[in-house]
């Protein structure tokens, strides 16, 4: 999944190739997180960022990666109401890692969702 966003995001600037390195995955998310806290304070959200416990890396183009880390936590905090907590999650698997934002809105509909990474589509 990150990939095709990460395929998606390219397609929407001037980079012509992704520019991948391995990054710690988990350090990158409490940065990014670490950024929003200001503007989840403003709104009385209690935002966290993943355990640092145990390290995950990822081959990854950072700068995308950010676009999309930044995206998610932007709507997560623009949709959730005064007080709720909003919690990125790093699970990391055998063959696959999740990246999990946990927010208390509304969701998005099954048809809605459809539309989602569409080069053009807008929710």
């Amino acid at each position: 999944l990150i990939r095709q966003i990460l395929e998606v995001e390219k397609a929407g600037t001037t980079q012509e190739k992704l520019e991948l390195e391995e990054i710690n995955l988990t350090s990158f998310i409490n940065h990014v997180v670490d950024q929003f806290q200001p503007v989840a304070s403003e709104k009385k959200i209690r935002l966290y960022g993943p355990s640092s416990a145990s390290d995950v890396y990822l081959l990854t183009d950072q700068q995308l990666l950010q676009r999309i880390v930044e995206n998610l936590l932007s709507n997560a905090i623009k949709f959730s109401d005064p007080g709720q907590p909003v919690r990125v999650l790093v699970e990391a698997g055998p063959a696959f890692t999740d990246v999990i934002v946990e927010d208390k809105g509304p969701g998005i509909s099954k048809e809605e969702q459809q539309q989602l990474f569409t080069r053009y589509g807008r929710l």
